[in-house]
């Protein structure tokens, strides 16, 4: 009997796997317009980040039950200390903002490019220089 039980758990766990994205079409072409289309469109119940990594903090935000040919990536590549812990929390958040909330948290700004959100770090601005005072 459990056996049985099990088998039918596990068929229809896989059922509602794959039924779980239903897609239009084919992957949408990646344009300019298509990605800002997404980041302002997509609305992420609920982000709470407590003292994790900004990959960890980027995986988190990017990662929707869809597959990757369907959502922009976002690109942390450009940020030299991935290993600096954020923490932040929303509710009812577009993804912009709430990779805004991310980008704000480690100082950095937001490029945006067809299908991929890049952080880079800011120059010559951010909290290092709002915290250093000019000499007299």
């Amino acid at each position: 009997m459990k056996t049985r039980l099990s088998t039918v758990l596990a068929f229809i766990a896989l059922v509602m796997m794959a039924f779980a994205f239903d897609p239009d079409g084919p992957p949408p072409e990646k344009t300019m317009e298509w990605t800002s289309q997404s980041l302002s469109r997509t609305i992420i119940p609920s982000v709470s980040i407590h003292d994790a990594t900004v990959e960890e903090a980027a995986h988190f935000i990017s990662v929707l039950e869809v597959p990757d040919a369907y959502k922009p990536m976002i690109d942390c590549s450009k940020i030299a200390d991935k290993t600096q812990r954020v923490t932040f929390s929303g509710r009812n958040l577009t993804r912009l903002e709430a990779i805004g909330m991310l980008a704000q948290a480690i100082d950095s700004d937001i490029l945006i490019s067809p299908g991929t959100v890049i952080l880079v770090p800011r120059i010559g601005g951010g909290k290092q220089a709002a915290d250093e005072k000019p000499e007299e």
